[in-house]
């Protein structure tokens, strides 16, 4: 779904669209209810949600969010590659995996 669309919000340079979840979304939208409802129908903007929400970010929730991002892919590429640095050996993706399955010793 893009943001950009649902918040007619085009007066700004620098507007570019991304593309998030339904349900990162819906979870958006939930706080910008929220935060009407407080102020009493004092309209916010979804790029000032994101923007303070960006703000609160630390490394943990940085590193969690790189985590989450992974695919199986990349952290057998991740794993292999500390292995190969650790060891000081030069084998393959797929012997380092063999090794791992104790396939081969």
């Amino acid at each position: 779904m893009n943001i950009m669309e649902k918040e007619k919000n085009t007066k700004k340079q620098g507007n570019k669209n991304i593309s998030i979840s339904s349900e990162t979304f819906e979870m958006i939208k939930e706080v910008k209810g929220l935060i009407e409802r407080k102020k009493e129908g004092i309209k916010t903007t979804y790029d000032k949600i994101i923007y303070h929400s960006i703000k609160q970010l630390n490394e943990n929730d940085i590193n969690k969010v790189f985590e989450s991002s992974l695919s199986l892919s990349d952290k057998i590429d991740l794993e292999f590659g500390k292995y190969r640095t650790k060891n000081g050996v030069d084998i393959s993706r797929d012997e380092f995996i063999a090794k791992k399955l104790k396939i081969i010793p």
